[in-house]
């Protein structure tokens, strides 16, 4: 649960740092919401994750479905929300060199490849009765660098034969 709460916080703090954002262009609801320190962000989302998480557990031993690890639906649109900041503010602008081009056509070819084979798809990850879309992002975001790229190399070989810069990584 940390991992969840820490991931995009430290990238946050990491931006931050680098001066690629100041605090002050977090969106003022997630800032307001979450939280101004990165532990406050931390803390808020991680307390989200383990009640909503608890209250699925109880629906289960009460009969419903399975219970899941996931977070308020507020909480996870301001997550959401985060996350665009980040790729429209941080992350993007960077994808124009050669290995962000390279990543962005795994991560496409990963996703088509799911999206035409959902049922490749761990039920985990189609739990919510979420679109084959959602679940394929889903699957795809949960993977490590290593294992996507060893992936893309299996499903797809000619797709990095390409980039020579994932040489000694796959």
């Amino acid at each position: 649960v940390a991992v969840v709460g820490d991931s995009l916080t430290a990238a946050i703090n990491a931006a931050i740092r680098a001066g690629a954002i100041a605090g002050e262009d977090i969106p003022e609801h997630a800032s307001q919401r979450l939280g101004q320190r990165h532990s406050e962000r931390v803390e808020t989302v991680i307390t989200d994750v383990v009640k909503n998480s608890l209250r699925s557990m109880a629906e289960a031993q009460d009969g419903g479905p399975s219970p899941i690890i996931t977070m308020s639906e507020e909480v996870g649109e301001i997550t959401t929300d985060l996350r665009n900041f980040m790729f429209d503010r941080v992350y993007l602008p960077l994808s124009d060199s050669e290995q962000g081009i390279a990543a962005q056509r795994v991560v496409e070819s990963l996703f088509t490849h799911y999206c035409s084979n959902p049922e490749e798809i761990p039920s985990e990850f189609r739990a919510n009765g979420d679109s084959v879309e959602r679940s394929a992002a889903d699957m795809v975001c949960g993977m490590t660098d290593q294992y996507a790229l060893r992936l893309a190399a299996r499903l797809y070989p000619d797709l990095l034969d390409s980039f020579t810069l994932f040489e000694g990584r796959v």
